[in-house]
């Protein structure tokens, strides 16, 4: 698998009633998993919603584990969210996904186009100029 840039994109996924579809100590053991690999998979407030944010490229390596350890039968419903989350951001190049950021948000900031996706100042004011004038 070639990496891409777009492997720097960092990304949340909710998972609504997580505990319900898997059971709290599965839960845990998810939790654990993604720690693992530097995600974050935690309780968003006081709600029973979870959310695992992370870059792709750690979420890919998290899902990863969790189909190579024969345990997507244990979390199918957060193995099948993950794969449908990562795979658009696979798929897109860095300047496509440039510009599909500032044309969604003019007011994006250079700092907040480098955090999202990881990309330089460079490549950041490049994508931002090819959108203002149409280059």
């Amino acid at each position: 698998m070639t990496k891409k840039n777009t492997e720097r994109e960092k990304l949340t996924i909710h998972f609504p009633s997580l505990v319900r579809r898997i059971g709290g100590e599965k839960a845990k053991e998810l939790k654990a998993i993604a720690l693992e690999h530097q995600c974050e998979l935690k309780r968003i407030r006081r709600s029973r919603n979870w959310k695992i944010s992370g870059f792709v490229e750690q979420l890919c390596s998290f899902n990863q584990q969790i189909k190579g350890d024969q345990t997507v039968a244990d979390y199918p419903f957060v193995a099948q969210k993950i794969a449908d989350a990562i795979l658009p951001l696979l798929q897109a190049s860095l300047p496509d996904r440039l510009a599909e950021l500032i044309a969604n948000n003019q007011n994006i900031t250079l700092a907040e186009l480098m955090e999202k996706t990881g990309c330089t100042v460079t490549q950041a004011r490049l994508a931002r100029e090819n959108v203002e004038f149409g280059d």
